[in-house]
C-alpha cells in the first residue's frame, strides 16, 4: 500500500476528530430526550448530563432583515446568534455547538474544572496566559478579563461615518462610554498587561472632533469613587446599582444638552426598593474559573416604588405586552435559576440581549424618541431610561440581523446613543461580539 504522506495524515486525523465531536453533540442532544420518553424525572435528567440551560431557549425565529431590509448598496455582516436561517448562520450554530459540546458543554466539564483547580491551588501552580486575550485573577476575589494591543481603525471609522449619516438626516448622536474594571491607574501584575483603556482613550481621542460623548470613567474620578466596587467580583459586568448611577449621568446630560425633558427624578435612588438574592451569582469569569477559586455573590433586583405602565414589544421572545416595569422588563425565571454554572441573573434585566426591544412608556408624554444602540452593559441601565422617557428603542446589533439604517427611517428617534463598553473597542474585531461596529 502507498504510504500517506504526513498533510494527509493530518487530513484524516482532522476529519476524524470533527466525526467525533459530531457524535458528542448528537448524544447530548439526544439522550436527554430518550431519557424523557423513559419517563425519568427532570431533575435526574438535568443532575446527570448537566443539560444547559441557554438564555435564548424561547427565542424565536425572527428575520429583522426581512423587517427592516438593506439597502441594495449596502454590505451587509451578518451576525449569528441572531435567531435566523441564513447558510452563515447554519455554519455558525454547527461550529458553535461542536465548540460547546467540546469545551463547557461536556460531560462534567464544571466538576473537571473545579477538580483541576483544585490541584493547581494544591501545587502552587498559578500561571494564566498573557498572550492574546484572557482572564486573570486580581485583588480580593476580582476577576477580569485583559485585551491585548491591538488595531482600531475600523471602530473610529465606522462610528465616523455613522454620525455622519446620522447628522445628514437631523438626528443627533451621543457616545457613551462604560468604565473598565481595570483601572488605568491600577497596577494588576509586572507580568500582565490590559490595553482596554489605552484603545478607549485612542478611541476617544479620534472621534472627539467628530462625536459628542460621556466618558463615565472621568464621572468615577470627579466622584472619587472605586472602581473596582462598581464591578461584580466574578463577572466582567457591573452592578446593577452602578447601571442606576449611569442612567442618572446620562439622562441629566441629555436634558441638559439636548432639551430632552427626560424625567429624571423618577430616577431617584430613594424610588426604588432592592431586593438581594444571598449568594446566588456566579458571574461568566466567576464560571470559568469555577467553584474553586471563585465564590458566589450577592445579586440584587432593583425595581420602582411608584406606579408604571410600559408597553413593551420583543419579537425575539414573542412579547407584546402592556404591563408593570416587573411585568414587561424582568426575567424573574432567571432570577430563580438556581445553577451557578447556567444562565445568567445579569440577563434578567431588560428579558436579556435582545435584537430589538421597543418600549412605550404610557404614563410619559414629553414625545421623545430614543434609540440605544448597546452592548450587554446597557441591560443594567435601559430600563431606568424605559422609566423617564416616552419612548425608548434598544438594538442590540449582534442579534439584529436587519439594517440598522432603516429602523433609523422608520423609528425617526430624536437621539441616538451609542453604549459600548472597552471590550468592544480592545477586542478582535473579527469576533461576533465586534459585529457592533457595522451600523449599516
Amino acid at each position: 500500500m502507498k504510504r500517506l504522506d504526513i498533510e494527509k495524515k493530518g487530513s484524516i486525523i482532522i476529519f476524524c476528530i470533527l466525526i467525533i465531536m459530531l457524535i458528542i453533540v448528537i448524544f447530548f442532544s439526544i439522550c436527554p430526550k430518550i431519557l424523557n420518553k423513559l419517563n425519568l424525572t427532570n431533575d435526574l435528567i438535568n443532575n446527570f448530563f448537566e443539560i444547559r440551560v441557554d438564555d435564548n431557549r424561547n427565542l424565536k425565529n425572527i428575520d429583522y432583515s426581512k423587517l427592516y431590509p438593506f439597502d441594495e448598496k449596502s454590505i451587509v455582516n451578518v451576525p449569528c446568534g441572531g435567531g435566523y436561517f441564513t447558510y452563515n448562520n447554519i455554519v455558525n450554530n454547527v461550529k458553535k455547538k461542536i465548540e460547546d459540546a467540546t469545551s463547557s458543554g461536556m460531560f462534567k466539564y464544571y466538576k473537571m474544572v473545579e477538580l483541576s483547580y483544585i490541584y493547581n491551588n494544591l501545587i502552587k501552580f498559578n500561571l494564566y496566559s498573557n498572550v492574546g486575550d484572557s482572564k486573570i485573577e486580581i485583588d480580593n476575589n476580582y476577576f477580569s478579563y485583559i485585551y491585548s494591543n491591538k488595531n482600531i481603525d475600523t471602530q473610529v471609522n465606522n462610528i465616523i461615518d455613522f454620525s455622519e449619516y446620522l447628522k445628514n438626516n437631523n438626528i443627533d448622536l451621543l457616545y457613551v462610554q462604560t468604565p473598565s474594571k481595570i483601572s488605568d491607574d491600577m497596577n494588576i501584575s509586572p507580568v500582565y498587561k490590559d490595553f482596554t483603556n489605552e484603545k478607549i482613550d485612542e478611541f476617544l481621542s479620534r472621534i472627539k472632533n467628530y462625536i459628542d460623548y460621556i466618558d463615565l470613567r472621568e464621572n468615577i474620578k470627579e466622584e472619587k469613587l472605586n472602581n473596582m466596587s462598581l464591578f461584580f467580583q466574578t463577572d466582567h459586568h457591573w452592578l446593577p446599582k452602578t447601571g442606576l448611577w449611569a442612567a442618572n449621568i446620562i439622562s441629566n446630560y441629555l436634558n441638559d444638552n439636548y432639551s430632552m425633558n427626560l424625567k429624571t427624578e423618577n430616577l431617584n435612588v430613594d424610588k426604588y426598593n432592592y431586593k438581594i438574592y444571598k449568594k446566588t451569582f456566579l458571574g461568566s469569569l466567576g464560571k470559568g474559573f469555577s467553584l474553586a477559586k471563585a465564590n458566589p455573590e450577592d445579586f440584587t433586583l432593583i425595581t420602582p416604588k411608584f406606579d408604571t405602565k410600559l408597553h413593551v414589544k420583543i419579537l425575539d421572545l414573542g412579547i407584546d405586552k402592556v404591563g408593570t416595569y416587573e411585568e414587561t422588563l424582568i426575567d424573574f425565571d432567571e432570577l430563580e435559576n438556581k445553577s451557578y454554572y447556567e444562565g445568567s441573573q445579569y440577563l434578567a434585566y431588560m428579558q436579556g440581549d435582545r435584537g430589538l426591544i421597543e418600549t412605550h412608556n404610557e404614563l410619559i408624554d414629553n414625545g421623545k424618541k430614543i434609540l440605544l444602540v448597546k452592548d450587554s452593559f446597557a441591560d443594567a441601565v435601559s430600563p431606568f431610561i424605559a422609566l423617564e422617557n416616552e419612548y425608548l428603542s434598544i438594538i442590540d446589533i449582534r442579534y439584529f440581523n436587519g439594517s440598522l439604517k432603516t429602523y433609523i427611517k422608520e423609528y425617526n428617534p430624536d437621539i441616538v446613543i451609542v453604549m459600548y463598553n472597552g471590550a468592544m473597542i480592545a477586542a478582535d474585531i473579527n469576533i461576533k461580539d465586534n459585529a457592533v461596529w457595522d451600523f449599516e
